[in-house]
């Protein structure tokens, strides 16, 4: 009897197996290995909802079928909604240029999942929202684990009232109400410019109205140029943040850097060019923790900072900057400030904690409303919390201690060395 029972449940046993193997089976992604392959996907947009997994390396100026090269998802009707796994292989030969058209990138529009990807190449775009791996980026998008050597040229056109958005990775991040988006473990390598919102990693980012959304990047690396060549908003990892008024919602960017020069009109960031709210008086909080700046910053007629340029009006009834370093060089007319330069006497819960600048910062013009400081330029709300900086001590900065010898650890209280 116990033989006969052990038997029967071998039998079920194997059964299961082969329906998890079926199952399995017909789940799996697509495989590519040819540039052929990927470029009957960019144009094709019936197989814009199947995943995909890389089997090799990918040169696409080896394609032999003709096609021209296009984004993979055209416009919030037609985008890519399934995941592309890259396996850690690389796409080489990307040369995707379109001369007005919007959601350029090697994805145009984006609600999926890429991941464990290398991309080598180059995209141009006068039209908005434009970015190396994406255009534009909705819904539960997640990026994860993927490196961009992509140079991006996107709109130079500033005076429109369109959202322009151009990044490394992303041109414009648009996370739908009640949905949650990710960007992670992400290195820029290339150059990047276009006119305003110009970010290394994500040049936009706007948040639907509605149900609470999310969004975070987190272990993300600029090791490229950013340039705004005619308005505002440049930054390290993202140039622009503006927000729904959805007191829920939740932003948070978290151990992320800057090594690249960042260049701009005004509200230049190492991080963050600026953020603000869509109007109105609900609140959103944000946090910002464990960021670092080591490349120059620079603004040619406004402000510039080490973490964030701007925060503006009503932004938030808490935006909180822990473990916050800069040691780049911060170069702007006035308003240059080691960590923020202007945060505006609304925001409320307003917090520098564990926070410490080494960089140079200079003003070449003196400005009484926007003076040059090591820690912050413009504020009259900020909770301070053990927030330091070094070189020449400045009478006037009224938000950090001066330490007069960086190398001595223990003058910086509370400080968790291995984290800042």
């Amino acid at each position: 009897m116990k033989k006969q029972f052990l038997g029967t449940v071998f039998v079920l046993c194997l059964l299961l197996s082969a329906l998890l193997l079926a199952v399995s089976v017909s789940a799996a992604a697509t495989e590519i290995s040819t540039a052929d392959e990927l470029l009957e996907i960019m144009n094709d947009d019936t197989k814009w909802a199947t995943s995909y997994v890389l089997t090799a390396d990918i040169d696409l100026s080896t394609a032999t079928n003709g096609l021209p090269q296009k984004p993979i998802g055209s416009n919030s009707s037609h985008k890519y909604t399934a995941t592309f796994d890259g396996a850690n292989y690389k796409i080489t030969g990307i040369d995707i240029e379109n001369t007005s058209t919007n959601y350029t990138g090697l994805f145009g529009y984006v609600s999926g999942t890429i991941k464990n990807l290398n991309i080598y190449g180059k995209v141009v775009s006068t039209g908005t929202y434009t970015g190396g791996l994406i255009g534009v980026a909705t819904g539960t998008c997640r990026v994860d684990n993927v490196e961009c050597h992509i140079d991006v040229t996107g709109s130079t056109n500033t005076t429109s009232t369109s959202n322009l958005g151009t990044g490394g990775f992303i041109g414009a991040l648009t996370p739908a109400a009640g949905k949650n988006a990710q960007i992670s473990n992400v290195t820029y390598y290339g150059k990047v410019i276009a006119g305003k919102f110009v970010g290394g990693i994500l040049g936009y980012l706007q948040t639907e109205s509605g149900t609470a959304s999310s969004f975070s990047i987190s272990n993300a690396v600029n090791k490229g140029t950013v340039t705004a060549t005619g308005g505002a908003c440049a930054g390290g990892i993202v140039g622009y943040i503006i927000h729904s008024n959805v007191s829920a919602n939740r932003f948070f960017i978290d151990t992320c850097e800057n090594q690249g020069e960042i260049h701009g009109i005004n509200y230049v960031g190492g991080i963050v060019g600026a953020f603000g709210n869509a109007g109105g008086s609900t609140k959103t909080p944000f946090t910002f923790s464990k960021l670092s700046n080591r490349g120059l910053v620079k603004a040619s007629t406004g402000i510039a900072a080490g973490i964030v340029s701007l925060s503006r009006s009503g932004v938030a009834n808490s935006v909180i900057y822990t473990d916050c370093v800069n040691y780049g060089e911060i170069d702007a007319p006035y308003g240059a400030a080691g960590i923020i330069s202007v945060t505006t006497t609304s925001v409320y819960a307003f917090s520098l904690i564990r926070c410490y600048n080494a960089g140079q910062y200079t003003g070449t013009t003196t400005n009484a409303s926007y003076p040059s400081l090591p820690i912050e330029s413009k504020d009259t709300s900020a909770q301070v919390t053990n927030v330091y900086y070094s070189g020449t001590e400045n009478a006037a900065e009224t938000h950090g201690a001066f330490v007069s010898d960086p190398t001595n650890k223990a003058l910086f209280e509370n400080f968790d060395f291995q984290d800042v």
